[in-house]
């Protein structure tokens, strides 16, 4: 019974610690993000943008970004392979047969 009651103890004290320092995390984390509505956040490795998002179910449009680099000798060089490069995205995109509808 000694044993029982030992073990009961320990579990409700360890338990009662665990949550006051989740509390305590989860205090300052939600201060550091919410203290202001939009924050940029940088380091020397990566950026973070932190911003409050409404969840939309049926989305007006869809947005892709992503990222591409171009060497070449001159500025001129550069954009005619840009230009090429764009160009062949939007026919591929065009072959999707994507419809597009107005609002």
């Amino acid at each position: 019974m000694k044993y029982l009651f030992t073990t009961l103890a320990m579990s409700v004290i360890l338990t009662a610690n665990c949550q006051m320092v989740n509390k305590q995390y989860n205090q300052e984390h939600n201060k550091s993000i919410f203290n202001n509505e939009n924050e940029i956040v940088a380091t020397a490795t990566d950026i973070s943008i932190i911003t409050k998002v409404i969840y939309n179910a049926i989305p007006d449009g869809y947005h892709i970004t992503y990222t591409t680099s171009f060497i070449g000798k001159s500025v001129k060089d550069v954009e005619a392979k840009m230009n090429t490069k764009i160009d062949s995205l939007v026919k591929k995109v065009n072959s999707l047969k994507i419809s597009r509808r107005i609002l």
